[in-house]
């Protein structure tokens, strides 16, 4: 190649440093033109920096010595025109027989470029390696194999590292370290941290992970904000910032419950305020701190005799500790209500370590542990009356400002409860006279309202019942006629049925006796079922039914039956006022820890006025003499209490008259699934069995023996207490079934006598409308083997006798 055509610029000098030749791609690089050079010194031209020079001579020298000769790297050179390139020198020397430099040659190459671009690079890393330096916050970034190739000191503190030098892993040795959780409590898997989903593309701001060290259990909360690295369009890693928010959320959480004391100090205060019956405070100030102060129960116990009586008990524990009644100075006494009445001061468990299930006393409702508690005295003047005793299911509940706002409030109590006994003023009597004139006046013609509505829903199916008894004494019991009565009567009886248990259920909702029988289920698998089985019924409306759930199980912890009920009542609603060829949807999704079930329809619609208050019992769009929908107004009360008791919510929305509704229900969705015991297959009757049928009302008593002779059974009928143990002592019967509210001898104490030697071991069924959690108690204790509510379904009493 000749040297004009070279692509890097020659330089050749004699022994006197003198130039002898400057190509042409010299002059460009160098910024000099050859006229300029040719001929002179190399160091009486003017384009090295002056700093460089004493370099750049020591390599003249050792390349004049004949020494090796040295290139020279990234050196700078001055233009003419002042300004700098940087340059590559490749040189080479010839020397004669002696060892003198004959002539020297000197190969140049422009690396400005290259050298600026590395200058950058240099600078910009030692930014970054700053700023991840003085940043408090967690940064790591990853390549696209998820290796570490940059982090911070925060980075080792924020994972708990001893050092810096522990961080150096790859991130799949991170799940033999650490557990991390989502906010609602659920394991995240690796796929869901937050690396791989930055490198899947996911940018995401502010995401919490509970995160645990599995060594030492350490657990921490985390709040990240990551996303993916690009070039190109591709990823080709992931950049993470993480922050160590656990104190910041434990003071949240502290705040929260703070302000929530405040606000149900504030709400006490109003009871206070507004109710001046001392077992109604009681009852209101345990339900205000238990259902919004968020504690599993609160206690009022007061002291008579030298014993602690229960005043009243509330939370979702309510009720378990209503048989308690103990010596202040016993060995029950020596918990926090006996000790805090004894020594008359706050008395705080951190951690007293009592599982409920060994206490003595019975407790039907209770579900957990108890681990904390705060006892406070409540006084009137000088005198210690008794203890408002706050329990904790977590050890360490009570903050020393939870305390004080606690006392604050039983102070409050205690001057109320001593103000109460001191005010008896005329003003309030008379006050109180006329609330309760008014009050009773409104509850007159609510009573009025009401038995108007409920004569009207029973007699109308009384009226097809009792035509359709007249059809069956006068047709031919195999025509269809017959078959059809038959059916109407079904048809009514049902009707009736649910009228009365819509009824029952308000009521026991009203009075919280409602106990729930909860387990994991899945909240779209009840949806499906139960849409499924009214299929038909909307069907035979010409109802159009679209059912819309997720593949996916949505586990809720809730009673199956009553989540039943509550989708079949919806749907039951929607149906009743959608016009016929209309459409019912029914859709379940899940949110942000809530699964969420809508029942929309065409329907009629609600008027606005009546949105707030289509969930109040008796209530209803359409109040005409005719009443063309029927019912009771209960469907949507029953709902709205089911819910409630399952912690949910349920709302109406609907754009007006005519133009259709909407229900929504949220409920709490589940941490995890538990395994269900599969149902239990359908029982077959068995057949063959002697049965005692007992019950004042010949037609109940008659009936039921002849429906347990149609299925094979042989049975007979006593209509009172006294005869039954007769025929039970005379004939050996295999089961009895007793009515409860016989005359003069009740059921219960047939079922004393029966088990005391006259029933033969005859196994005993209470069939009663006493029903309650309270009755079925009661009939186990007199020894009853099983208890089913009238209107007894047949097919329930069939299989008890299987």
């Amino acid at each position: 190649m000749h040297v004009e055509t070279m692509p890097l610029g020659v330089v050749e000098w004699n022994s006197e440093y003198r130039v002898t030749r400057f190509s042409r791609r010299a002059e460009e690089i160098l910024g000099w033109a050859a006229a300029d050079v040719l001929g002179r010194r190399l160091d009486e031209i003017p384009w090295v920096p002056e700093e460089d020079w004493p370099s750049v001579r020591a390599v003249m020298r050792d390349m004049s010595s004949g020494a090796r000769p040295v290139n020279v790297n990234a050196n700078r050179n001055l233009r003419k025109d002042g300004s700098v390139v940087h340059c590559e020198w490749y040189n080479s020397t010839i020397h004669d027989s002696a060892g003198r430099l004959v002539s020297a040659l000197s190969l140049v190459l422009d690396v400005t470029g290259r050298t600026i671009a590395e200058q950058a690079t240099r600078e910009s890393r030692a930014k970054l390696d700053s700023a991840l330096a003085s940043m408090t916050d967690a940064v790591f970034i990853s390549d696209a194999e998820g290796r570490f190739v940059e982090f911070n000191d925060a980075f080792a503190t924020f994972h708990r590292f001893a050092s810096r030098d522990e961080c150096a892993r790859t991130f799949g040795e991170y799940p033999d370290l650490l557990e991390v959780f989502t906010a609602d409590g659920a394991r995240a898997p690796v796929e869901r941290w937050a690396v791989p989903r930055a490198l899947r593309g996911e940018t995401v701001t502010n995401a919490e992970y509970v995160l645990r060290r599995k060594d030492t259990g350490e657990t921490w909360v985390g709040s990240y904000s990551f996303g993916p690295l690009r070039r190109d369009g591709e990823i080709v890693g992931s950049v993470v910032v993480a922050r160590d928010v656990t104190e910041r959320k434990r003071a949240e959480e502290e705040l929260k419950i703070v302000t929530r004391l405040y606000a149900v100090l504030s709400r006490v205060n109003e009871a206070i305020v507004r109710i001046r019956d001392e077992q109604a405070l009681y009852e209101e100030v345990c339900r205000i701190v238990a259902d919004e102060g968020g504690f599993p129960l609160v206690w009022v116990g007061l002291v008579r005799d030298r014993r602690i009586v229960p005043a009243a008990s509330w939370g979702r524990a309510a009720g378990y500790l209503g048989e308690i009644e103990v010596e202040v100075d016993g060995p029950l006494g020596q918990g926090p209500t006996g000790v805090c009445v004894r020594e008359r001061r706050p008395v705080i468990n951190d951690d007293f370590g009592v599982n409920p299930s060994t206490w003595p006393w019975r407790q039907p409702t209770l579900r957990y542990g108890l681990r904390a508690s705060a006892a406070f005295p409540l006084a009137r003047g000088d005198q210690v009356i008794g203890a408002l005793t706050f329990y904790a299911a977590e050890p360490g509940a009570f903050t020393p400002k939870q305390v004080n706002l606690l006392e604050a409030l039983c102070a409050d109590l205690s001057y109320a409860l001593d103000a109460m006994r001191q005010e008896r003023l005329r003003s309030d009597a008379e006050r109180a006279l006329r609330q309760s004139e008014q009050s009773l006046r409104e509850a007159d013609r609510r009573k009025d309202d009401f038995l108007g509505m409920l004569s009207h829903e029973l007699r109308n199916p009384l009226a097809p019942i009792r035509n359709s008894v007249y059809i069956l004494n006068h047709a031919d019991p195999a025509g269809e006629p017959a078959r059809r009565a038959r059916a109407v009567i079904q048809r009514q009886t049902e009707h009736l049925t649910r009228l009365v248990d819509d009824l029952l259920d308000v009521t026991r909702i009203a009075r919280g006796k409602i106990e729930l029988r909860r387990e994991r289920i899945d909240v779209a698998d009840v949806v499906r079922r139960t849409a499924e089985d009214l299929r038909a019924v909307l069907s035979s409306r010409d109802l159009e039914l679209v059912v819309e759930v997720p593949p996916a199980r949505l586990w809720v912890h809730a009673d199956e039956t009553r989540l039943a009920q509550v989708v079949g009542n919806l749907l039951h609603n929607a149906g009743k006022f959608t016009p016929p060829g209309g459409r019912v949807e029914v859709s379940v999704r899940a949110g942000d820890g809530i699964a969420e079930l809508r029942v929309r329809d065409t329907g009629v619609g609600i008027e606005p006025e009546l949105l707030e208050r289509v969930f109040e019992p008796f209530v209803q769009s359409e109040r005409s003499l005719a009443r063309t929908q029927g019912g009771l107004g209960l469907g949507l009360a029953l709902v709205k209490g089911i819910v409630e008791l399952h912690g949910g919510s349920v709302r109406a929305e609907s754009a007006g008259p005519g133009r259709g509704a909407e229900l929504v229900v949220i409920l709490p969705l589940a941490s995890t699934p538990e395994a269900r015991s599969a149902p239990a297959g359908e029982t077959t009757p068995g057949a063959g069995r002697r049965v005692l049928v007992v019950d004042d009302n010949r037609d109940a008593a008659e009936s039921l023996a002849q429906l347990l002779e149609v299925r094979g059974h042989t049975a007979d009928v006593a209509f009172d207490g006294p005869t039954a143990i007769r025929m039970a002592g005379a004939t050996r019967y295999d089961v009895i079934l007793c009515d409860i509210g016989l005359p003069g001898m009740s059921g219960y104490e047939v079922a004393t006598a029966l088990r005391n030697g006259a029933g033969n071991g005859a196994q005993l069924i209470a069939v009663s409308g006493y029903a309650q959690p309270e009755d079925l108690a009661r009939a186990a204790d007199a020894g009853f083997d099983g208890h089913v509510a009238k209107p007894a379904d047949p097919e329930r009493i069939l299989q008890l006798l299987a």
